[in-house]
């Protein structure tokens, strides 16, 4: 959703009208902008809305009241400085005509006039008298106001009248006169308090209309008597005439007033005078109702002004005092209608700054040369210094009556712009009531700046009147938002912001509802839609339309982040009632009354004092927190609870069941109070099937398999469990072994895991009515064999996967278990009678009944077909860590800071050895400024130590490729004895040094972890063991690592290779170093198998992988990970079972399968028959891939391989394979380096023990003959051409080149002759191959012309053959 609550123009701000200086230009004056649109204007800052045009229509509903009586005081000033104004000229014109004055009117007879005009106005405007009944004695009180202040101006004129004999005594006048305006000003702020006391709906319209009339009378009246004592400077000489003032349209007023400013003089007055009188007249003058002390000058203000807006008194500015808001502010706003007016008053000409004297007008002003100029006596100062204090005493009241009127007016005001911003029609568990029920509820945004009362604001429905009204006194704040929750009933909700309605809503939808204002007025409305459960309808923004399926923010906005911070708000701190325990995916274990195994979670009352849960709820997901609430049940102090999370609702004795399930892979459990408030969340994710999610006591949850519903998640408190666990009765599952080396060997001394059962009966049993099963949603999955089984006596079922290998002493089953978390079943006529669940049993370890029967232990003595002993019952949960394990580059170090669960005690060591109780126990956290490995182990008390965690942090090494870490126990790798990659006993000094420890088939456990950028990597126990052939003998020696069962897991899960993307699967891998070309180019191998890799070609290749070795901690140089070739290598590429597959070696040596099926008979058909026949020849095919073969034979005579014997081909009988026999391209790390007669060697008999009957006697055929010649012409042209070649050499290079530097360094070699040897290659492909600027090899111009020589004499080519199959080939 959009936030719709953007930050809106602000200003709104700006004052609708206020009182300046007269030097301050009508354009500078800080003016609300435009939203809208712009009115037009007379060029004078007046917009045609404000023009006094008689009409009764004024948009007065825009307006409130107080800003109409603002804005006739202000009207009414401004008539008062045009009478100042005129004092000012009639005694500028006596001073200068003093000598030579014409007969004119007087002074005196001129004001009366003026006064006698404004009154003829004020009569004139009284119209529209029949819709006025409603307020007459308003009318009457303001009547009765205006008789006396006409009194009080008749006064004036007596005044004048008694003072006319002597024009030097107008100073004690003048200051009267200031007095009186003074009065006359603090009783209209007593009328205010009136009109405060009086401000009811019924006389608001006749109090509008009455306010605009006395404006525009006010204006007018101003207009006239400006106009009529207003005279030219430069008509000083002529005798004006008393003329009565031509009428013209009142909207030509503003136009009068420009001219009459224009023709004043713009010079400015002394800004130090005014400010003085302003300032003196400021500090005397009372502070006024609600009025803080002016701070500076009053002359200063102006300035401020233009700087920055001016609060005005409006309703739409917050309030200056705290209100009886019940509602926090939560939202932005939007402008309301009044902003609006106010911004479109914005002058059109506002932004220009020129000098058009149409566009900078200014009111007239003395300066201070012209006061002094001409020979002005001390006269003319003593009388216009006065009236300059007056003037400046009538600006500061100005000035002070509009902060009081600001303050006044700034209350809690009722606005239109409320509108309905979100509601919901099927709240079944989303959003509580304060009294914890779910009512469907609407929310009301106040958009403004200003807080707004919606007292008497109702809603209707379909059509009709108010159904519900809200209480008195409810304000929303600005804003800020209001939830009304449809409850059917009134009442307070006692929580701020959140009101009970007396109406409800359809969950149907179609319902028209509207919101009203008190005045019956409709504000907004829609039409409600069915929505799902838990969904909202609502706006993005004010004005926008409803969109429908939200999820709720109540009282907050519909945005993202609205959804987030709503959520966020609803958790509290301090209830006692914590979630301790979940069982999300419950097999076995916990079973409810209805015979199931339902998942469940377990509370805990962590206070000293009992609590009734009635009302609390619990729910499966954060989006919808109170999907259940809990009946009348009580959890005593210290106590327990568990709720089964069937989805039956009901409550069954002592049993608890909620209406939700609990997701079996990762999910949440959310625990609330009765009014909403979230006590507590959990997420879980990654619990195996019959484990546990269980909170330590110290607020860490870890998954574990001994489940305590209803006890303390500790040792104690699994005890005190098991003892209600009752041993079944007839036959039981009694002990499993999982990982067995060294237990009941049979079938050739192989060992298999192993299930022991056990008659627990006192009766004769018939196996063949059970059956075993790993899946619960198949129990039938293996029969037991027939056979009788006494009381007391065992029987032992080995899991090989093979029932027919069953013996007389052990039944065989048909699947295999292993240890990363598996659960058995023991079923009798579809029914369970018996199960167990084990994971990550300890090597060497079983898993056995207690012959107590109260529960499994760990059995560090197996006992197979004997009474189980007893052992440990728990292991202690491996220690972990915030500071992932990784390449640290660019750090000054890494702090590694290491914790466990429960009270365990964590151990650790950094040299590689595992640690145990005797090593350095952790303290604190380990700073890491080099690479180390860091093991750590748990050791918690009547707990098995926990698993050893290995950690490796490369740190600095700032390697370009892949990282690998392996460690092992230093001793199983180095040790004169043990160690699998020393010298050892046996090593002789002649090369390979046949009896070293590196060759013996040794395995020893160990630990690897693989880091590249941008990607998981993965970090697992293993096995390792050295690897390959004469390359054991280099310093740098190649290993392979395994991946079992007993290491922890079976597979290496991870898309290692991007050669196949597809492969993820892996039993084992393999580093490779070189071997025997360690001190030349190290890739040769990766090289042409990848040729292979990349070709259309079908033959099997490893895929490779470059990456840097750390080994304990050191570093170990350039490697590459490499396939292993084996039973699942061949699997995981023909997507065959791995035991279905025959591997064959050199001349037929079987290294996988049982026989060589029949391929020593298909070499002996081959010899014996003539393969010129066509049907002897399709014979050969239908056995092999002859495509895959002739392939295998190009790519051997291109790379010159020397090791011609390391030949391995396989065949699969698997159902859906064609049987044939195909062929692995591997091993070529003695490519290019014998070349002469490279295809000979593929082809010619007697090569490295290697027999070529077959191929010999195949190119015998003609067909055969053909399809080997153009696929090598095909091949040279393609995988095989110059360029393709060179570019991967290039490849290569270029990958290893920024680690090979060191490489060299660490195992003393010549980081030049690397290059060099590099260089060879491109040189041997082609002759201008080299980057190095050497010459070319002594034999040819390129690898491709040497192939096709040694073939021509090889195979007897003739020139017709030749030029057919290559003569259009480009050799390089």
């Amino acid at each position: 959703m959009e936030n719709e609550n953007k930050n809106h123009d602000t200003q709104d701000n700006k004052p609708k009208f206020s009182f300046r200086p007269a030097e301050t230009p009508i354009e500078d004056f800080p003016l609300a902008e435009e939203e809208d649109e712009t009115p037009t204007s007379d060029g004078y800052g007046y917009s045609d809305f404000e023009a006094d045009d008689g009409d009764d229509d004024y948009p007065e509903e825009k307006l409130s009241f107080r800003e109409r009586l603002a804005k006739r005081r202000a009207e009414t000033e401004a008539s008062n400085a045009a009478e100042q104004a005129a004092f000012d000229e009639d005694d500028e014109y006596e001073e200068h005509e003093e000598k030579d004055r014409a007969p004119r009117p007087s002074f005196r007879e001129r004001f009366a006039k003026s006064r006698a005009a404004q009154k003829a106005a004020e009569e004139e405007t009284d119209e529209d008298k029949e819709d006025e009944t409603s307020s007459l004695s308003l009318r009457e009180r303001l009547a009765k106001r205006r008789v006396e202040r006409e009194a009080a101006e008749a006064a004036e004129d007596d005044e004048y009248d008694e003072d006319e004999e002597d024009e030097t005594s107008s100073l004690s006048l003048r200051e009267r006169l200031a007095k009186r305006r003074a009065e006359r000003e603090a009783a209209e702020a007593a009328e205010d308090d009136e009109y405060d006391d009086e401000d009811d709906e019924e006389l608001r319209p006749t109090r509008r209309r009455i306010a605009v009339r006395q404006s525009e009378t006010a204006v007018r009246s101003a207009q006239r008597e400006e106009k009529h004592i207003a005279k030219p400077v430069a008509d000083k000489s002529a005798a004006p005439k008393a003329e009565k003032p031509v009428a013209k349209p009142v909207a030509d007023k503003p136009a009068q007033r420009a001219e009459k400013h224009a023709e004043r003089p713009a010079a400015d007055k002394p800004a130090q005078i005014t400010e003085s009188r302003v300032e003196r007249h400021a500090a005397d003058k009372p502070v006024q109702r609600g009025e803080k002390p002016v701070a500076k000058p009053v002359a200063d203000k102006p300035a401020q002004r233009a700087e920055k807006p001016v609060e005005r008194p409006s309703e739409d500015r917050p309030t200056a005092k705290k209100t009886d808001s019940p509602v926090k502010n939560r939202r932005n706003h939007a402008p309301t209608a009044v902003e609006k007016t106010a911004q479109n008053r914005k002058p059109s000409n506002q932004e220009n700054g020129s000098g058009d004297k149409n566009k900078s007008k200014t009111f007239p002003a003395f300066s201070g040369s012209e006061l002094n100029a001409g020979g002005a006596d001390e006269n003319v100062k003593k009388r216009f210094v006065p009236i300059i204090g007056a003037f400046a005493a009538f600006i500061a009241v100005c000035v002070i009556f509009t902060l009081c009127a600001s303050v006044l007016t700034r209350k809690t005001v009722t606005g239109s712009r409320v509108y309905i911003s979100e509601i919901m029609t099927s709240n079944s568990s989303s959003v509580p009531a304060p009294d914890g029920e779910f009512y469907d509820w609407i929310e009301l945004c106040n958009p403004t700046d200003e807080a707004v009362d919606v007292s008497g604001f109702g809603f209707g429905l379909d059509s009709a009147a108010a159904v519900w009204t809200i209480p008195s006194g409810t304000v929303i704040p600005a804003k800020g938002y209001a939830l009304v929750f449809c409850a059917g009933r009134a009442g307070d909700s006692g929580r701020v912001g959140e009101v009970y309605a007396t109406f409800r809503l359809s969950k149907k939808g179609g319902e028209e509802l509207t919101l009203l204002a008190s005045s019956g007025k409709t504000i907004d409305a829609l039409k409600t839609e069915t929505l799902d459960r838990g969904k909202t309808m609502y706006r993005v923004k004010e004005g926008s339309s409803f969109e429908i399926g939200g999820d709720p923010t109540p009282l907050f906005p519909n945005t993202e982040e609205g959804r987030a911070n709503y959520l966020a708000s609803l958790y509290v701190d301090g209830d006692p009632i914590k979630i301790s325990e979940m069982a999300p995916k419950n097999h076995i274990g916990l079973t409810d009354s209805f015979g199931e195994t339902s998942d469940w979670i377990e509370l805990h009352n962590t206070s000293d004092t009992e609590v009734n849960l009635k009302g609390y709820k619990l729910s499966d997901s954060s989006e919808e927190p109170y999907a259940w609430s809990f009946p009348d049940v009580t959890v005593e102090s210290g106590g327990y609870i568990y709720v089964f999370c069937s989805g039956r609702d009901v409550e069954k004795g002592d049993e608890i069941h909620a209406d939700f399930v609990l997701s079996s892979k990762s999910g949440t459990v959310v625990l609330a109070r009765p009014d909403g408030g979230i006590v507590d969340h959990v997420e879980y994710s990654g619990v195996a099937t019959n484990e546990s999610y269980a909170d330590d006591e110290n607020g860490n949850f870890t998954a574990t398999p001994w489940q305590t519903p209803g006890f303390a998640n500790t040792v104690d408190g699994y005890e005190k469990y098991a003892e209600t666990l009752k041993m079944p009765s007839g036959l039981i599952i009694n002990e499993v072994m999982v990982g067995n080396e060294k237990y009941c060997a049979h079938n050739g001394g192989r060992y298999y895991d192993w299930i022991e059962l056990y008659n627990a009966s006192d009766a004769d049993i018939d196996l063949s009515e059970y059956t075993l099963s790993k899946e619960l949603s198949d129990l039938g999955a293996f029969t037991l064999p027939q056979r009788t089984l006494r009381p007391g006596e065992y029987a032992l079922v080995m899991c090989s996967g093979d029932e027919t290998l069953s013996t007389s002493s052990y039944i065989h089953a048909n699947f295999k278990i292993d240890n990363d978390g598996e659960e058995l079943f023991l079923s009798k006529n579809d029914t369970v009678v018996d199960s167990v669940y084990f994971s990550n049993i300890r090597a060497g370890y079983s898993f056995g009944r207690s012959s107590l029967g109260n529960g499994f232990y760990n059995l560090s003595q197996p006992t197979p077909g004997y009474v189980n002993g007893m052992g440990i019952r728990q292991v202690s949960s491996a220690p972990f860590t915030d500071t992932a394990e990784g390449v640290y580059n660019n750090v000054a170090n890494v702090k590694v800071a290491l914790s466990a669960f429960g009270d365990a005690t964590v151990y650790y060591t950094t040299d590689c050895t595992e640690p145990t109780y005797t090593s350095t126990q952790y303290l604190g956290e380990l700073t890491l400024d080099k690479t180390t490995v860091v093991k750590a182990v748990a050791y918690e008390k009547g707990k098995l130590p926990s698993a050893v965690v290995t950690l490796s942090y490369i740190v600095n090494e700032n390697h370009t490729l892949p990282v690998i870490s392996l460690s092992a126990d230093p001793d199983d790798l180095f040790d004169y004895y043990t160690g699998i990659y020393a010298d050892g006993p046996g090593y002789t000094y002649e090369f390979p040094h046949k009896g070293a420890n590196f060759w013996q088939d040794w395995e020893r456990d160990a630990h690897v972890a693989f880091f590249a950028d941008g990607e998981d990597g993965f970090s697992l126990d293993c096995g390792i063991k050295m690897f390959g052939n004469y390359g054991r003998a280099y310093d740098q020696k190649p290993f392979q690592i395994k991946f079992k069962k007993k290491y922890g897991t079976s597979e290496l899960h991870y898309k290692m290779f991007e050669q196949y993307s597809d492969m993820s699967v892996f039993d084992a891998l393999v580093l490779r170093c070189g071997s025997q070309d360690s001190y030349r180019s190290r890739f040769r191998d990766e090289l042409f198998t990848s040729l292979v890799t990349d070709s259309s070609s079908t033959l099997l290749s490893q895929a490779y992988r470059a990456c840097v070795l750390y080994l304990n901690g050191q570093y170990w140089g350039v490697y590459y990970i490499r396939e292993k070739v084996d039973e699942n290598f061949l699997a995981q590429h023909e997507n065959y079972g791995p035991d279905s597959f025959t591997m064959l070696y050199r001349n037929g040596e079987v290294i996988m399968g049982d026989t060589d099926e029949g391929y020593a008979s298909l070499i002996y058909f081959v010899e014996t028959h003539d393969m010129t026949l066509k049907e002897n020849y399709d014979y050969v095919c239908s056995r092999i891939d002859i495509q895959n073969y002739i392939d295998f034979k190009i790519f051997q005579a291109y790379s010159g391989n020397y090791d011609l014997h390391n030949i391995k081909y396989y065949k699969s009988d698997a159902e859906g394979s064609d049987g044939k026999w195909r062929w692995i391209f591997y091993d070529q790390d003695y490519a290019f380096r014998e070349l002469g007669d490279s295809v000979a060697r593929t082809v010619e008999s007697g090569y490295h023990f290697i027999s070529n009957t077959l191929i010999r006697n195949l190119l015998k055929n003609p067909d055969c003959r053909a399809l080997y010649l153009s696929r090598m012409s095909e091949l040279f042209s393609s995988a095989l051409s110059a360029d393709t070649v060179l570019a991967k050499i290039n490849a290569l290079y270029e990958e290893s080149l920024p680690e090979m530097q060191r490489h060299c360094e660490r195992w003393s070699l010549s980081f030049d002759n690397w290059k060099y040897e590099v260089d060879v290659l491109r040189r041997t492909v082609s002759e201008s191959g080299s980057i190095e600027g050497l010459g070319g090899l002594s034999y040819g111009g390129s690898r491709i012309a040497q192939v096709l020589a040694n073939l021509k004499s090889t195979l007897y080519l003739t020139d017709e053959e030749y030029n057919k199959y290559f003569g259009g080939l480009s050799i390089g």
